[in-house]
């Protein structure tokens, strides 16, 4: 006896054929299934010395014939059964690399009839997704989504058989690459920051390089963490993630380290020396990030000017006084914190003030004695020279101080004028109101008075 199917492969034949040659004429077939026969529970089946029907998993069983007559010589049996030892196998075998092509052969050790349709299946969380229909299973250029858990279903005419799973482990070089900074946010100096390189990749990524602004950094694994930041540390970080398959490279991360300002300083303009009545120009900088919000300059610890912020801020002082002389400074402040600057001297410099001359001794001066002239002023540089006169006339001159003397040995009657001190710096010059002494003569008899009548007729007019 043997079995055949149609092209469909749903209908199975069996064919008793009789090989004894001692039997003729016509004869009649008995069909068994599992020893019990088929003639009245299956009729329909029978059709001389063929049995067929239309396949299902009941069907499953043991058939043989017999000819009638001859029931105790029955056919060697044919079993009908499903796919047995399902099997997926993978070619080429070893590792998977992304980008190659990969074939899945499904295998079954035995079956009758023989297997009719093969069907492949990938499991997806829960679901499992019809992939294929042939035996075998071709992926081109595959890819990290077809990596999974596959397995094939073989089916004949009798059942279905499904093999165990098969895990497509796809390895790949990293990819995904890049540098965080967490917790994110404002990076503020002086704080401990930590760098992560994070890359998806398989197998693990086996090598971190680091590289800061293009050069690389001795620092290794996917971790780093630097200790009280800096404005040195500050700049572009980027890290290369390596394992067998390749190397992958992030995407550049910019590290901002904010600081509260820096380096603050006054300057002046025009710069040189400060002129009484000249405009002068404060200009004060800075360094710091984010940007200064605000400026406020001092002088003697008070506030003159306050300004919006930016890298620098100016005030001005129009027609200057000594009253604006002392120490300016001026304070920068940002988000972060305040910052002040050293202070900048103004030393305003103005031609000599003040310009007086004094009589030493004070009050009536007898005709004969010694009398001296001080002239005294102020001036910023001081007075390096003062000029003096006698009824408009220069009588002496002399290297300045604060004040500069000028003496008459034996006053006479004839030095009772008006003198003048003209005092001078490199600014200017300045002149004192006159000053005259007040000469008084001694008593002259009459006889005295003869022997000079002309002297006589002066000192009478003057002195009655």
């Amino acid at each position: 006896m043997k079995s055949s199917t149609a092209s469909e492969g749903v209908r199975v034949t069996l064919t008793c054929k009789i090989t004894c040659t001692d039997l003729t004429g016509s004869q009649t077939f008995i069909w068994y299934k599992n020893g019990q026969s088929l003639f009245y529970t299956a009729q329909k089946y029978q059709n001389h010395n063929y049995l067929q029907f239309k396949a299902s998993s009941g069907d499953a069983g043991s058939y043989s014939c017999a000819v009638r007559g001859h029931e105790n010589l029955p056919s060697p049996a044919v079993t009908l059964y499903p796919p047995k030892s399902v099997s997926v196998s993978v070619s080429p075998t070893g590792e998977i690399v992304e980008g190659r092509s990969v074939a899945l052969t499904c295998s079954s050790s035995d079956a009758n009839p023989a297997v009719q349709k093969y069907t492949w299946y990938k499991k997806t969380g829960f679901v499992f997704s019809r992939r294929g229909s042939e035996r075998s299973y071709t992926i081109k250029n595959i890819t990290l989504q077809d990596a999974g858990e596959y397995y094939c279903e073989a089916e004949n005419a009798i059942g279905t058989k499904r093999s165990p799973p098969k895990h497509l482990d796809v390895q790949y070089a990293p990819k995904n690459t890049a540098v965080s900074v967490p917790p994110p946010g404002e990076i503020v100096e002086g704080k401990s920051v930590t760098l992560t390189c994070s890359s998806d990749a398989n197998p693990s990524v086996q090598r971190y390089t680091w590289f800061k602004n293009r050069a690389e950094l001795s620092w290794r694994g996917s971790s780093n963490t630097i200790k009280s930041i800096t404005l040195q540390d500050a700049g572009e970080y980027y890290c290369k993630a390596q394992n067998r398959i390749g190397t992958d490279r992030s995407p550049p991360k910019r590290l901002d380290v904010l600081y509260p300002p820096k380096n603050v300083s006054v300057s002046v303009s025009p710069s040189g020396e400060i002129v009484e009545g000249s405009s002068v120009n404060l200009t004060c900088s800075s360094d710091a990030n984010p940007p200064v919000q605000k400026y406020t300059c001092y002088t003697n610890y008070r506030a003159v000017s306050s300004e919006t912020g930016g890298p620098e801020v100016s005030y001005t002082i129009k027609n200057i006084t000594l009253e604006d002389a002392g120490e300016y400074y001026c304070e920068a402040r940002n988000v972060i914190g305040t910052e002040r600057s050293p202070p900048k001297h103004f030393d305003v410099q103005y031609p000599p003030k003040s310009v007086s001359v004094s009589v030493s001794p004070s009050g009536e001066i007898v005709e004969g004695s010694s009398v001296t002239l001080t002239c005294s002023s102020h001036g910023n540089p001081p007075v390096h020279r003062y000029i003096w006169y006698k009824k408009n006339k220069p009588v002496s001159s002399e290297t300045g101080g604060p004040e500069d003397s000028y003496t008459i040995k034996s006053i006479t009657l004839h030095d009772a004028v008006e003198y003048i001190c003209v005092a001078q710096n490199r600014i200017g010059i300045k002149r004192s109101p006159p000053k005259s002494p007040d000469v008084l003569c001694e008593y002259i008899s009459a006889s005295q008075l003869q022997t000079d009548r002309a002297e006589s007729q002066y000192l009478l007019s003057v002195f009655g």
